[in-house]
């Protein structure tokens, strides 16, 4: 057999798409190295419309058969290669950071959060110090906790937090606990003021009515 022609394009015309013998396929490059590789330096790269009639359909399916593969990974050429937006296999994802090899956290970002509401869910909560059986640290008890831990119950120390970052639903959790506490401990205070301005309005008129009775004796002396 002779040799295969080969095809040769007109000066004028510039290639689009370019299919290679390894079965990449590029689209606005001749050089793709990945199955499907768009470039388009102009516009929008790739679209993808889905119509679905009824609700849980797909219009991207990334599929991946390791924890630690990308699914999807978004560069930013402008910030020499930077990948700004990764998702792994395991779920996790990063946004302005690549959590990489780290399981530990499922989100990770590095930059500011903005958002309307943050819920955080916990099986413990604090209310428990409302019920008569509860008993609180007295105060005397606190102040020696200060002195000893230089913070908060139930809140990590400075270090800690400097050291970990903020937990968020821990924190909340201490901040609960001890807002709860001190909540209780002012009622406690006014209960106890109340009851000393009672005891020292009986005290006043037990007074007043002494005071009568030395009068009452006084002039009854002089006479």
């Amino acid at each position: 057999m002779g040799a295969r022609a080969r095809a040769v394009m007109p000066p004028s015309i510039v290639q689009q798409m370019r299919i290679t013998k390894t079965g990449n396929v590029g689209i606005g490059t001749i050089g793709p190295t990945a199955k499907l590789h768009i470039v388009n330096p102009t516009s929008t790269g790739l679209t993808v419309t889905t119509q679905h009639v009824g609700d849980y359909g797909y219009g991207i399916i990334s599929e991946v058969n390791r924890d630690f593969t990308k699914a999807i990974a978004v560069t930013n050429n402008a910030s020499a290669g930077v990948q700004t937006f990764v998702v792994y296999g395991d779920g996790r994802v990063g946004i302005g950071a690549d959590p990489d090899g780290d399981p530990t956290y499922k989100l990770l970002v590095c930059g500011t959060i903005r958002t309307k509401e943050v819920v955080v869910e916990s099986s413990v909560w604090c209310d428990y110090k409302f019920e008569p059986s509860h008993k609180r640290m007295t105060w005397l008890e606190k102040k020696n906790f200060f002195d000893i831990n230089k913070h908060l119950p139930e809140v990590e120390t400075a270090n800690e937090i400097e050291k970990n970052g903020l937990k968020l639903g821990k924190t909340l959790y201490g901040f609960a606990y001890n807002i709860e506490d001190n909540s209780l401990d002012i009622i406690t205070l006014f209960e106890t003021t109340e009851k000393l301005k009672d005891e020292n309005a009986k005290l006043k008129t037990q007074n007043e009515e002494l005071e009568k009775r030395i009068s009452t004796l006084e002039i009854m002396i002089k006479k």
